[in-house]
């Protein structure tokens, strides 16, 4: 990792409040280096444009995002650049463009830290960003191992900020 790049995430840790898309935007960079990150930013930004008053999650579901089934492993799931160019990725990946374009649409929008399948909140309804469609907590809660169903659930339903997301997003590499 180049000098740069490395600065990045160390001030990324240090940040009172950093933001998902800075920190997805890190791991592209990671990933490739030729990442274009103004690029990227335009259209996540065009994709609030057009989207409007809709529900997010809706929006980009007509618009084909969705999770990879068929490649889930695969490192370009992890990368938001190929996620838009593909319109799949990752829950996580997916999340963030999730939660990117709600915050600019005005929407409240959080990721949410569940074990095993990143998940999104916008404006207080649960969302899959796998399925890219909302779920409710008796259903998530459902495809967890037994030992973890009865966890409280402000643990299972955490809010993750972007240094949660950053580190999620690496081990999944």
């Amino acid at each position: 990792m180049d000098a740069w790049l490395s600065a990045r995430f160390r001030r990324l840790g240090e940040a009172q409040q950093a933001n998902l898309l800075d920190g997805a935007l890190m791991v592209a960079s990671l990933l490739d280096s030729a990442t274009d990150e103004p690029a990227i930013r335009q259209q996540v930004d065009a994709l609030a444009a057009r989207c409007g008053r809709a529900p997010v999650w809706r929006f980009l579901a007509e618009r084909g995002f969705a999770g990879d089934t068929g490649r889930y492993d695969a490192p370009d799931n992890s990368h938001l650049g190929r996620v838009l160019e593909q319109r799949s990725g990752l829950p996580i990946t997916l999340a963030v463009l999730l939660v990117s374009v709600a915050d600019k649409t005005g929407a409240d929008a959080v990721g949410i830290n569940f074990p095993g399948h990143f998940l999104a909140r916008v404006d207080g309804t649960l969302i899959d960003p796998f399925a890219m469609r909302p779920i409710d907590a008796d259903e998530a809660r459902a495809g967890l191992p037994a030992d973890l169903r009865a966890a409280r659930t402000e643990i299972l339903f955490a809010v993750a900020d972007a240094r949660a997301v950053v580190l999620r997003m690496l081990n999944n590499l």
